[in-house]
């Protein structure tokens, strides 16, 4: 499985990569993410959490940026009739465009949307079950520059993901409030050009 995940992430890597001809600038960042789940099941079990991901941004012309991003979710919790532990993963990979909007100060906000891959894996007493699945997410996000080249990120987003464990369809997206701190190559994201 985890072979299969660094494969996908370096997939989706390769896509921003691609991009490189076009880029205005590159941004790579570590986040640290509360994760919410939007599925009253996944709720009562594990409740919500930390986990942590990173991010690449590729600037493009104008406002426009490409984006993919990883995050790790891992949490252990309890069947709701039993009581016995259950562990949970869930491993969202997306990638997408980024829109800049105007500064608000010292502020650039900006929205994202991405498709992406969940791979998805529970342990309890009744078995191991380890699905992926397609699935979308939303962001909404404002970068403060707090030193040459160096960012501050905060991040508010949703993802939904279908997958079926066992005969009932669950939903293993939410939402996700998110601290970020990215390194920026070349012209700034940050402080993009109008375009002309």
């Amino acid at each position: 499985m985890k072979t299969k995940t660094l494969k996908l992430i370096a997939c989706l890597g390769l896509v921003c990569l691609a991009a490189a001809p076009a880029a205005q600038a590159f941004v790579f960042e570590v986040k640290a993410v509360y994760f919410q789940p939007t599925e009253t099941a996944f709720k009562d079990i594990y409740g919500g959490g930390l986990c942590f991901g990173g991010e690449i941004t590729v600037g493009l012309a104008g406002r426009f940026a490409l984006w993919t991003s990883a995050d790790y979710f891992s949490k252990t919790g309890a069947l709701t009739v039993t009581g016995e532990e259950a562990k949970l993963r869930i491993v969202p990979i997306l990638a997408g465009l980024k829109y800049d909007l105007p500064a608000v100060g010292p502020a650039h906000p900006y929205l994202g949307a991405g498709l992406g891959y969940f791979q998805y894996k529970e342990k309890s007493v009744i078995g191991v079950v380890e699905k992926g699945s397609l699935g979308f997410g939303a962001k909404a996000g404002a970068r403060l520059e707090i030193s040459s080249g160096i960012l501050v990120d905060f991040q508010a987003g949703f993802t939904h993901c279908k997958v079926q464990p066992q005969d009932i369809e669950a939903n293993i997206g939410g939402f996700q409030f998110a601290l970020g701190v990215g390194f920026e190559i070349g012209p700034k994201t940050s402080n993009p050009k109008e375009p002309s």
